[in-house]
């Protein structure tokens, strides 16, 4: 019986032979006796060998020995068998030009066991992608965001919504190899020119992730990223946008036309002054209860911007949101989207631009239903959703809560002797400034 051993090599009872094989004589050989092998050398083709089992069966091999595997890095090594697959599945032509790969490898210092390998992680790859190229710019970002931001980032939405809408609809069937500076430079001109520069800082640092994670990968043909060294014209602008506390409050009540979940969500951006992320992204097992019934939520480091811990109080009116907000047993989040193929409480809330529209519409309603009436709401100017954060720090100062405490509020790092030795949570200080602060909406 014959045995293969590590090197690829066959040790048994079989008979050897060296001829030029042709259709005729492959189709021809027969059965070795019982407990024997037949093996043909092709004279034809360097490497090539078909193998006759005592049943009939014909199977191709090649053997080879690969550049650099000798003992001084430099020779031939021990020869290599590896299978080619059974006749008449293989002809002889086909079988051929397989060994002619392997032995062309071989000489360049690959083992054809790799090249199978590679071909087959490539195949898999064109299954999962739906025939699409691994390399291509739209299968790339799709693997960038599900494979890494997605277990890294809590708020991978930002990255998914500037690559998608932006990037790939520019780029889509393009190899990721192919993108070059001149690429780079004339679709961040286009995002400049047709959104803002904030659009194109947003794209070019998402873009360059993008990249960078490509390369880090070592799956995909690139190796350069093309943005190293870009500079561009366009710098962040600090936003000067802010609500008084009698537009917060119109957006309050406006907020209460468009319902579960978005009225909420609104809702406790306007009593915390936390993130969109923070709130959108709340699990049940975030909030706690203090042993003096004082009720907050425990951002975990793993969701938090800052990568530490953040902890902030609910004053009355927050507290009293959070406990009316359903418990899911498909998941943890408090908001979570409704009339989606994902069970509620599974994922949580998205749609912001659609539900930020809807709230434009219910406060432009409401100001001309009240115009009819001869009231004269105070005019909301055009606001994002950050811009509700920047107003509440403002609107807490302006009522005298201290600036240190609105720091903590928000969550800031604080730099210098406070931020290094000073240990105390300020639970109270921030409960007090938001209970303070959510009296007007109560």
């Amino acid at each position: 019986m014959a045995t293969q051993s590590s090197s690829g090599q066959y040790r048994g009872q079989h008979k050897s032979k060296a001829t030029r094989l042709s259709p005729q004589t492959v189709e021809a050989f027969k059965a070795p006796d019982e407990g024997r092998r037949l093996e043909i050398n092709d004279t034809g083709c360097a490497g090539l060998r078909l193998r006759i089992s005592s049943a009939g069966a014909k199977t191709w091999s090649v053997v080879y020995r690969v550049r650099g595997e000798g003992p001084d890095g430099k020779s031939r090594g021990a020869p290599r068998r590896a299978s080619l697959g059974p006749y008449p599945l293989i002809d002889l032509n086909a079988a051929r030009d397989m060994a002619r790969i392997a032995m062309d490898d071989a000489d360049r210092g690959i083992a054809y066991a790799k090249r199978i390998a590679a071909e087959a992680a490539q195949r898999r790859m064109l299954a999962e992608t739906g025939g699409r190229s691994p390399n291509r710019i739209d299968v790339i970002v799709d693997r960038y965001i599900d494979n890494h931001l997605k277990t890294l980032w809590s708020s991978w939405q930002n990255a998914d919504r500037w690559l998608k809408k932006m990037v790939v609809p520019e780029w889509r069937e393009r190899e990721i190899a192919s993108i070059r500076r001149a690429d780079v430079v004339k679709l961040l001109d286009k995002v400049s020119d047709e959104r803002t520069a904030a659009a194109a800082i947003e794209v070019r640092k998402h873009l360059s992730g993008l990249f960078n994670w490509a390369i880090a990968t070592d799956q995909f043909d690139l190796i350069l990223n093309p943005m190293v060294g870009l500079k561009r014209k366009e710098k962040y602008q600090p936003r000067e946008n802010k609500l008084s506390r009698e537009q917060l409050k119109q957006v309050w009540v406006a907020a209460g036309d468009i319902g579960y979940p978005f009225r909420e969500m609104y809702r406790l951006l306007i009593l915390t002054g936390q993130r969109r992320s923070e709130v959108a992204e709340l699990q049940a097992d975030w909030v706690f209860e203090r042993p003096d019934g004082k009720k907050g939520v425990r951002v975990p480091a793993s969701a938090y911007k800052t990568g530490k811990e953040h902890v902030y109080p609910l004053s009355g009116p927050a507290a009293a949101i959070v406990d009316s907000l359903p418990r899911r047993k498909a998941g943890p989040f408090l908001l979570s989207a409704v009339h989606t193929k994902s069970p509620a409480g599974k994922a949580p809330v998205s749609g912001f631009s659609h539900a930020k529209v809807r709230l434009d519409q219910a406060i432009a309603k409401r100001a001309e239903n009240a115009r009819k009436q001869g009231i004269e709401l105070p005019p909301i100017p055009e606001f994002t959703v950050h811009d509700i954060r920047r107003s509440v720090a403002t609107g807490m100062i302006e009522m005298g809560v201290s600036a240190e405490h609105v720091e903590r509020v928000l969550g800031h790092e604080l730099g210098g002797v406070a931020g290094i030795y000073n240990r105390h949570d300020y639970f109270s200080e921030k409960l007090a400034a938001l209970q303070l602060w959510g009296l007007q909406f109560a």
